[in-house]
């Protein structure tokens, strides 16, 4: 188990910076910061998935398991877009910062999701 959480781990650092390269640059063509970080998230998910499936859990890519996974995703979207508004918005702290944070608490909640349902 420590070494499936070590390779998501690997797995999702990739897709994060899919996630914050993407999020920057639609923050520079004046996105509202929600769909920027919806937009970016939704890029991340499907390089996620593609990298989870294989490196992670050993299962071939396959249309059916990748709309499943964005569909549970959708989950961690959800906190992950909450806490970056709210980090953003609320506390006011720079929203590439709130990003980072929204992606780390999203993390661990998106692992036990794909290890308990999408791959189990």
């Amino acid at each position: 188990m420590l070494v499936r959480l070590m390779r998501y781990a690997m797995t999702g650092g990739a897709a994060a910076i899919v996630d914050l390269v993407g999020f920057r640059a639609l923050l520079e063509l004046k996105l509202p910061i929600a769909v920027a970080a919806a937009s970016s998230w939704l890029l991340a998910a499907i390089v996620n998935y593609s990298l989870t499936s294989r490196y992670v859990f050993n299962h071939t890519v396959s249309a059916g398991r990748g709309v499943f996974f964005v569909l549970v995703a959708a989950i961690g979207l959800f906190v992950n877009v909450s806490v970056t508004l709210v980090c953003a918005t609320q506390i006011e702290i720079d929203p590439m910062l709130s990003k980072v944070i929204g992606i780390a608490v999203a993390f661990f909640l998106n692992y036990s999701l794909n290890a308990l349902v999408v791959f189990r």
